[in-house]
């Protein structure tokens, strides 16, 4: 084969002419963005293009009064809250940035999403319009640029999550959001994942509007407050479980301190504490390696804890039903295939990046989902220019 050759295009003319030569020769388009993922296996042996997307990164159309923004999809998303910050609204989308790296497209291509999800909802629900580069070199457009304009089909909904295998994602429309007065953390230690359950549904069921809520094992030796519960905090089974509010000043207090009311031995973080732990949550507090991320039933999220090996690190966007994790070294292959089953005994979608940074993915209904996804592949790139998605057989 020969060696992959890596392009840059300037404007997205350039990139959908870039598209339509290289299908013309017969080769196919990997898409990158700010490289923070994986690119997932290519379907075939061929030559193939890699496009960087990283200077297709201008705003299109910002419209503060509207509450709306278009932006192409190489911009970061640390630019795009710089942009959005002076005029007091973000995105409220909060994965990893990977140090300033991750861009629009690349969040949206894999459905990316962070512990605020809990409160606004994943990529799908902020994105409102889209522009797309087919393999024929076309651009084709879905949606519109402000919420009133928006019809027709959703075409758009479907590139999110698609990891680049539907074309490219030229440019993207979002509605936003006023930027919060404040954030509140509180945290507290728990025995096992079914205390950390009953803690979960306690706190969903009570007076107070959580936008985050968060699981992580094992707990940080380092968090605040964590020492007061050396008890618990020791344990190999413990949880750390993080409930933040996003309010004014005034709402954000009340919730935290009717937190810590009906949790018993929780810690309430002032302002700047929430701030540094919340940045930290961002993170995704999981190490390196192979790593995975499942999504279940929210209500299944303490079954998947209790099932897997103390020694892998969990992360939980525990009432969004979405868990990262890594897995370590020793007992790797035993661990996957725990997962695996687990994933299958849970009903739950399954996308695993291994050492190597090839993706694989389980996900519910596969049979019928690959079906589907083949014949909107067949429909949108028939000469397979873009890779296969990690979940094709």
């Amino acid at each position: 084969m020969e060696a992959e050759r890596e392009a840059i295009p300037t404007t997205i003319e350039q990139a959908g002419g870039l598209i339509a030569s290289t299908a013309r020769q017969g080769h196919g388009v990997v898409v990158l963005g700010g490289m923070t993922k994986a690119a997932g296996k290519v379907r075939d042996d061929r030559p193939r293009v890699r496009l960087r997307t990283t200077a297709l990164n201008r705003i299109v159309e910002f419209s503060p009064g509207d509450l709306t923004i278009t932006v192409e999809a190489g911009m970061t998303l640390r630019a795009l809250d710089e942009t959005l910050s002076p005029h007091g609204l973000r995105l409220p989308l909060d994965p990893p940035d990977y140090d300033g790296r991750a861009t629009i497209g690349g969040v949206l291509a894999f459905g990316d999403s962070g512990p605020i999800r809990l409160g606004y909802g994943g990529p799908r629900e902020h994105v409102i319009g889209m522009s797309m580069v087919q393999g024929d070199g076309t651009l084709i457009r879905a949606g519109g640029r402000v919420v009133k304009n928006v019809a027709g089909y959703d075409l758009h909904r479907l590139f999110v999550g698609s990891h680049g295998s539907l074309g490219m994602i030229a440019t993207a429309s979002f509605k936003l959001r006023p930027r919060p007065e404040a954030r509140r953390l509180v945290t507290v230690v728990c025995g096992a994942p079914d205390d950390a359950e009953r803690i979960t549904a306690a706190l969903l069921a009570g007076d107070t509007r959580p936008v985050l809520l968060d699981w992580i094992r094992p707990v940080p030796r380092d968090w605040p407050g964590a020492t007061a519960r050396r008890d618990l905090s020791g344990a190999s089974g413990a949880v750390l479980l993080a409930v933040g509010y996003e309010d004014c000043i005034e709402a954000a207090e009340w919730q935290s301190r009717e937190a810590v009311r009906l949790v018993g031995g929780a810690t309430a973080h002032d302002e700047a504490a929430s701030q540094s732990l919340y940045s930290r949550l961002r993170a995704r507090m999981i190490g390196g390696g192979a790593a995975f991320r499942i999504s279940i039933a929210s209500s299944r999220v303490h079954e998947l804890f209790a099932a897997m090996p103390v020694e892998t690190a969990l992360h939980a966007h525990a009432a969004s039903g979405v868990v990262h994790g890594s897995i370590e070294d020793r007992a790797a292959q035993r661990t996957e295939e725990l997962l695996e089953s687990t994933s299958d005994a849970l009903d739950g979608a399954l996308l695993m990046r291994r050492r190597d940074g090839s993706l694989s993915a389980r996900r519910r209904g596969d049979g019928v989902a690959r079906k589907l996804e083949q014949r909107t592949r067949g429909a949108l790139d028939p000469a397979g220019v873009f890779p296969e998605p990690p979940f094709a057989s």
